[in-house]
This record gives structure tokens, C-alpha cells and sequence, in this order.
């Protein structure tokens, strides 16, 4: 338990990192970095249920693209500005650094199978924003049409 809340105190840091790197403002800094530590939350949750690498990536990513849609409609700014920083403590560094390295010790297998890991959760990340933005954007056309109905042009 005590490893899971070091997980998420650091994948608070890494994204609040990040959201310094992006100058973003004081309100919108926290807000990252709170979206960050809940991706990573989500993450180690999804992982412990036994959902494996890909759904866990799906959930924690469509956790924080929903969180992010969520925050970049109440504070009105671009929701590239929340995606970011939330998914940074998904970006899967140590595989890709592993793969790398197999490729520069000309050891194939390795380097195929750190390759496929790394893939697995880069399209896993895809997969949670895709659907994340997918629903934001079917509830702004329903609230859209909602709120056309209610306000009718008088009949001449």
C-alpha cells in the first residue's frame, strides 16, 4: 500500500513537472498534476484487478482524457493543455529505453519483444484519449441539440 502512494506521489511530481515545463498557470498546474497522480491511480487499480498492461493503459487513459475534457471546459482552455501532463506518468520510458538498448547490442528477440511491450501501451494510451474525446465530443452534440429544442424561433 505504501508503494502504491509513493507511485502516485511520484506520477504527481513527474506531471507537475511537465506542467511547469508548459508554463501553465497556478489554478491549471495543480489541476495537472492532481489529473497525473489520478491516471497513475487509476493505472495501479486496473493492474491489481488483473485488467493487464493494455486495459490498464485503456482505463487510465481514458480516466485522465475525460478529467481533462472535464477541466478544459470549466477553466476554458484547449484540453492539449490537461491531456499532457495527465498522461505523462503512462508513457512507457522504461521499455522504450530497454528496447533501445536491445537494438544497440544487436540483440533482435529482446529488442522485438521491449518493442512490442512499449507498443502494446503507446496504443493503449491511444485507445483511452480516442475514446475519451469521443465521448466529450457525443455529449457536446447532445447537449447542443438539448438546448436547440428548448429555444424555438417564434412562428410568423
Amino acid at each position: 500500500m505504501m508503494q502504491m502512494l509513493y507511485q502516485i506521489f511520484t506520477a504527481f511530481a513527474g506531471s507537475l513537472g511537465f506542467a511547469l515545463l508548459f508554463n501553465m498557470s497556478k489554478g491549471k498546474l495543480w489541476i495537472s498534476a492532481l489529473g497525473g497522480a489520478l491516471c497513475w491511480g487509476v493505472y495501479l487499480l486496473a493492474a491489481a484487478m488483473g485488467l493487464g498492461e493494455f486495459l490498464s493503459c485503456v482505463s487510465a487513459a481514458l480516466a485522465a482524457g475525460l478529467s481533462a475534457e472535464i477541466m478544459a471546459r470549466k477553466l476554458k482552455a484547449p484540453t492539449t493543455l490537461f491531456y499532457v501532463p495527465m498522461v505523462i506518468p503512462l508513457v512507457p520510458g522504461r521499455t522504450l529505453y530497454y528496447t533501445m538498448f536491445q537494438i544497440f547490442e544487436k540483440n533482435r528477440a529482446s529488442a522485438a519483444a521491449y518493442a512490442y511491450q512499449t507498443a502494446y501501451c503507446c496504443l493503449g494510451i491511444a485507445v483511452g484519449l480516442g475514446f475519451a474525446i469521443f465521448i466529450a465530443h457525443l455529449y457536446g452534440t447532445l447537449v447542443q441539440r438539448k438546448t436547440k429544442k428548448k429555444v424555438r424561433k417564434p412562428s410568423e
